[in-house]
C-alpha cells in the first residue's frame, strides 16, 4: 500500500512541479501555476474599494492525521487553528468557524519517515473525506517531514500543515517552529483565497502595494524586529526593497506575520465573492448598534443612569464574532472589562459618585461610540443631632442630579407615630434651597422630643432609610 501511495504521489508531483522542498515554511509555490495573478481580480483604480460593510464567515473542517504509534494532534488543535485564523483575519471582516473535525487514522501520511513530496497524494486518497462546504485543513503530526504547509493550485479548498521547522536565523540563534501551532495556517489560507507569495514572480506578485521582495528563506529575517538581514551567506540576498518583513504572504518568520495589503485583501474578497460561495457566508453589516446596551438584570442604559451604590455590570449585547477587535472601554473610575472581545464590563460605584464612560465597538463596517454616565444615589449626613434650635441639616454626598437625591423626607413623632412634616427634596433643589450639597430643614414649629426621620429614594419610594432625631 505504501508503495502505491509513493508512486501516485511521485506522479502528482511530476504534474504539478518537480521541486517540493523549500527553504520556507510554505511549499505552495511548488504547486502554484507559474503565472502571475489575473489583473481582472483587482486593479490599481479598484484597490481597497471592496465593501468594508461586508462580513465573510468561512467554514473550515479539520482532519487530524494520526498514527497507530501515537503520532498526531488531539482535538485541541481545532481551536488553535481557529484562534490563529481569527486573530489574523478578524481585523479585515473575515471570520472563521469550525464546521466539523475528525481523526483520520492513516499510518502512511502520518508516518515521520514518509517523504514530504509523497504527501501531495493526501487529497486523492480514498480516506480524504473532503467536505464540499468547508475549506479542508489536513493536519499532520509535529514530527512529519513536511515541515510546512501547502495549498495545491488545482484545489483551493484544501491545505496541508504539519511538522516542525528549525530555522537558524542570520541574526543569530535557532528557533523551532511547530507549524500547526503558528500563523502558517493564515499564510496558507491566503493561498486558498487566491494570493501568491510576495516574492513569487521574480519578486513581483502583481500587486503594486506590496513592494518588490526577493527573500525566499525564513533565515533572512531577524525574529526580534522582523527586519531583513542583508548579506547573509545562507540567504544570498544582498539587499531587498522590502526591509520590514510583516506581510502574511512573505517568507518571514511566523511571529512577524501581521498584515495583508489593501490589494491583497481585495483579491481575497473577490475570490470569496465569486468562486468560494460553497464555503463562505457573506453578510452585509451596519456599524455596531450601541443602543442595545443594558445593565444588571436587563435594565436599559440611559444617557444618565441612576443606580444604588455598589457593584454593577454593563452589557453591550453585541455579538463578539461580528467585531473586528476588542470593545474599547474608558472611564473616570476603575472598571473591569470581560467576556469575548471585552463586550461587558463591571464597576463599583460609591455613594454620590458619578462615572462617565466612553465605549467604542468596531466591526468591518466601522466604529460606533456611546458615552453613558452612571450616578449612584447620594448618601447623606444628618446634623446636628440632637438638634438644638430652629433647624437641622442634611448634607448630601452629591447633588448634581436630582435623581441621585432622596425624593422626600418625612418626620414622625416617635411616641404617637404622627406625621409632622414632609419635605419635597426635588422641589427644594429646583428652588435652589440645596446650597453646597446641604439642605437646611426648619423644625422650629415641631414639638420637642424624639423623632423618626424617613428618607425616601425613587419615584415609588422604593428605598427608605430611617434615622432618629432628638429635638431640644
Amino acid at each position: 500500500m505504501n508503495r502505491i501511495h509513493y508512486f501516485i504521489s511521485v506522479a502528482l508531483i511530476a504534474t504539478l512541479s518537480v521541486d517540493v522542498f523549500g527553504q520556507g515554511m510554505c511549499l505552495s509555490d511548488r504547486f502554484l501555476a507559474k503565472r502571475k495573478p489575473s489583473s481582472s481580480a483587482v486593479t490599481e483604480s479598484s484597490a481597497g474599494t471592496m465593501s468594508t460593510c461586508t462580513q465573510y464567515t468561512v467554514r473550515v473542517y479539520v482532519h487530524r492525521l494520526r498514527h497507530s504509534a501515537g503520532y498526531g494532534y488531539g482535538s485541541f488543535i481545532d481551536q488553535t487553528l481557529l484562534d490563529r485564523l481569527n486573530a489574523s483575519y478578524n481585523q479585515y471582516g473575515i471570520f472563521f468557524t469550525l464546521s466539523g473535525s475528525r481523526d483520520w487514522n492513516n499510518n502512511f501520511f502520518s508516518d515521520p519517515n514518509t517523504p514530504s513530496f509523497a504527501l501531495a497524494g493526501i487529497f486523492d486518497d480514498p480516506g480524504a473525506n473532503q467536505q464540499s462546504n468547508a475549506i479542508n485543513i489536513y493536519v499532520l503530526p509535529s514530527n512529519s517531514q513536511i515541515q510546512g504547509g501547502f495549498v495545491p493550485d488545482n484545489n483551493k479548498k484544501v491545505m496541508v500543515l504539519g511538522g516542525t521547522r528549525a530555522v537558524t536565523h542570520c541574526s543569530g540563534g535557532t528557533t523551532n517552529y511547530e507549524i500547526a501551532q503558528h500563523r502558517i495556517v493564515s499564510h496558507e489560507m491566503g493561498h486558498c483565497f487566491g494570493l501568491v507569495h510576495t516574492f513569487q514572480y521574480d519578486g513581483d506578485d502583481g500587486l503594486s502595494d506590496t513592494p518588490i521582495d526577493h527573500v525566499r528563506r525564513n533565515e533572512c529575517v531577524n525574529p526580534s524586529n522582523c527586519q531583513f538581514v542583508p548579506n547573509c551567506a545562507t540567504c544570498n540576498v544582498a539587499s531587498n526593497p522590502t526591509t520590514t518583513m510583516n506581510n502574511f504572504m512573505s517568507y518571514t518568520v511566523p511571529t512577524c506575520m501581521s498584515f495583508f495589503s489593501p490589494m491583497q485583501l481585495d483579491v481575497m474578497k473577490n475570490a470569496m465573492n465569486n468562486n468560494m460561495s460553497s464555503v463562505v457566508t457573506v453578510t452585509q453589516l451596519s456599524p455596531p448598534n450601541m443602543q442595545l446596551m443594558t445593565y444588571d438584570n436587563n435594565k436599559p442604559v440611559s444617557t444618565v443612569t441612576f443606580v444604588s451604590a455598589g457593584y454593577h455590570t454593563i452589557y453591550t449585547n453585541l455579538n463578539p464574532s461580528s467585531l473586528t477587535q476588542n470593545v474599547q472601554w474608558s472611564a473616570n473610575a476603575a472598571i473591569s472589562p470581560f467576556g469575548s472581545k471585552l463586550v461587558n464590563a463591571s464597576f463599583n460605584i460609591y455613594s454620590g459618585q458619578s462615572i462617565n464612560f466612553s465605549i467604542t465597538a468596531t466591526n468591518a463596517c466601522g466604529s460606533a461610540n456611546r458615552n453613558p454616565t452612571f450616578v449612584a444615589q447620594s448618601g447623606y449626613y444628618m446634623y446636628p443631632n440632637p438638634a438644638v434650635g430652629k433647624s437641622f441639616s442634611l448634607k448630601f454626598d452629591y447633588s448634581g442630579y436630582h435623581e441621585a437625591l432622596p425624593t422626600r423626607v418625612a418626620i414622625y413623632d416617635l411616641r404617637t407615630n404622627d406625621l409632622e412634616m414632609t419635605i419635597d427634596v426635588v422641589a427644594a433643589k429646583e428652588a435652589g434651597l440645596i446650597d453646597g450639597n446641604t439642605l437646611e430643614i426648619d423644625v422650629e414649629k415641631l414639638k420637642r422630643g424624639l423623632k423618626v426621620v424617613r428618607i425616601y429614594y425613587g419615584k415609588e419610594y422604593r428605598s427608605v432609610r430611617v434615622e432618629r432625631l432628638l429635638l431640644r
